[in-house]
């Protein structure tokens, strides 16, 4: 098959080759200590699986809350949807470090404008070091086994709108270890003190700044299982070929998770008789 060259078809590795003639900046980041929020900020591209297919994200992060400030899906990999997505984070803040791979979307000159006309430092991950961007790339991990390795996206319009609902969950009710069981959102404007605002223009659909408050830690680590076994459980039976023929049984599998997370053990001996 080599020597005819032939091959599957699937998204190759490696998004980072800088284009020749390109800028390369050094990496400002090495034993720097982050203690406020939009001291660094880091994008990264990955892909995305389609049923038939694949799409391209991108996602700006403030590095000390884990808060997604923008992210935009593209059918290819041209500079503009990264350009976009910068727009719509620099209208919320301005960081004072921004750290990217050596992608050529990111050292192209349309790109790099952006943040030397607004004094913002410019640092670079070193080639082939995947560890120099950890808080994006472990954004990846949780995007893509709760929620994207769980669907089959068949068209554009459908993975932007889950996917967008996935980061809003993200930075609005998923509690985080690191943050002492905040959210994104929470550690991100109460550091940074910000007015809580509604953003309906991210790409994804997503909202921008919302925080649900008055709700407990325990209340939040509940949502939190319950989407992740729901979640898990869907994922369990789509794998075994159980074909789930709509979304209300869906719904019911969520449902019966809440009441055992919540101890509701009579409600949910009725309705599993």
């Amino acid at each position: 098959m080599r020597l005819m060259g032939i091959e599957a078809i699937y998204p190759k590795p490696n998004l980072s080759k800088p284009y020749p003639g390109h800028k390369i900046y050094p990496y400002l980041l090495r034993n720097k200590r982050i203690e406020e929020v939009n001291q660094v900020w880091g994008i990264d591209i990955t892909y995305i699986r389609m049923k038939h297919g694949w799409l391209y994200l991108v996602a700006i992060m403030d590095w000390l809350s884990r808060y997604v400030l923008s992210c935009n899906l593209s059918i290819t990999l041209e500079v503009d949807f990264c350009i976009k997505a910068l727009g719509k984070a620099l209208d919320i803040a301005s960081p004072e470090i921004f750290n990217s791979d050596q992608g050529s979307q990111f050292t192209s000159i349309a790109f790099l404008h952006y943040l030397e006309e607004r004094s913002i430092q410019i640092s670079m991950d070193g080639k082939g070091r995947a560890m120099d961007n950890v808080f994006n790339e472990r954004l990846w991990r949780s995007v893509k086994y709760e929620e994207v390795y769980l669907n089959d996206y068949t068209t554009v319009s459908e993975a932007r709108q889950d996917i967008g609902n996935y980061i809003n969950f993200y930075n609005q009710e998923r509690p985080h270890q690191s943050l002492s069981y905040k959210t994104p959102a929470e550690m991100y404007f109460d550091s940074n003190n910000q007015e809580k605002r509604l953003d309906n223009g991210v790409h994804l659909m997503m909202t921008s700044g919302t925080i649900n408050g008055g709700r407990s830690a325990d209340m939040k680590l509940n949502h939190y299982m319950e989407f992740c076994i729901s979640h898990y459980c869907i994922g369990f039976l789509s794998s075994r070929k159980v074909f789930l023929k709509s979304n209300m049984i869906k719904f019911q599998i969520i449902y019966l998770v809440h009441m055992l997370i919540n101890l509701d053990i009579v409600q949910f001996c009725i309705l599993t008789r």
